[in-house]
């Protein structure tokens, strides 16, 4: 059985960071770029954009435009991509969307508490 934590990694995380980078290199950055500021390499940020990965989760509205307003204080330099995953990981959490992706990826009940102990 995958944990609530192994969820995120395989599944929520991917679907951030190809956001990211979309949001990133629409405001103008270079693949190369991009990967430097989110600590990935250039294949990752290619394997994104074209949907080899983190293309299994659709990212909400809402949520994405929290990440866009995110990849612009990263631009300028206000914020590091950490943070910013975090912050965005915390806002899906509120909502309960990571728990909608884990019901749909594991056998772990409707009515778990995992993440909320």
């Amino acid at each position: 059985m995958e944990t609530p934590q192994e969820v995120q990694v395989w599944y929520v995380l991917p679907a951030i960071r190809r956001r990211f980078a979309m949001h990133l290199l629409a405001l103008g950055l270079k693949q190369k770029e991009v990967a430097s500021m989110m600590g990935i390499s250039a294949p990752a940020v290619n394997q994104y954009l074209k949907n080899k990965r983190g293309e299994e989760i659709v990212v909400p509205e809402q949520i994405d435009r929290e990440i866009a307003k995110s990849a612009r204080d990263l631009i300028a330099k206000k914020s590091q991509i950490g943070f910013e995953t975090q912050k965005i990981l915390k806002k899906m959490s509120a909502a309960g969307l990571i728990c909608t992706v884990c019901h749909s990826h594991t056998n772990i009940t409707k009515d778990c508490v995992i993440c909320f102990r």
